[in-house]
């Protein structure tokens, strides 16, 4: 998750652990891509780029959140640099 996002990288975690979900921190630290989704935010754009290049999903909180509400992963849906 980038440091921007909205709600509160906390309340994320929260929800995400609470799903099942494991998060990690920082990109680096990936190692399976495709296992892997990153939420971002356009205030974080540099590592969201970096996260695409390594490919890595990445989607918006508003996905994610849109997702918890549904209770299914849309990843059909555009990814967060292809919504901008």
């Amino acid at each position: 998750m980038s440091a921007h996002v909205q709600p509160p990288v906390k309340t994320l975690v929260a929800i995400v652990s609470s799903a099942g979900g494991n998060v990690i921190n920082r990109l680096d630290k990936v190692n399976e891509t495709s296992k892997t989704i990153f939420i971002a935010c356009e205030e974080d754009m540099e590592e969201e780029l970096s996260g695409v290049k390594k490919g890595i999903l990445t989607f918006s909180s508003e996905w994610l959140m849109n997702c918890i509400m549904k209770q299914e992963l849309d990843l059909e849906a555009p990814q967060f640099v292809e919504s901008l």
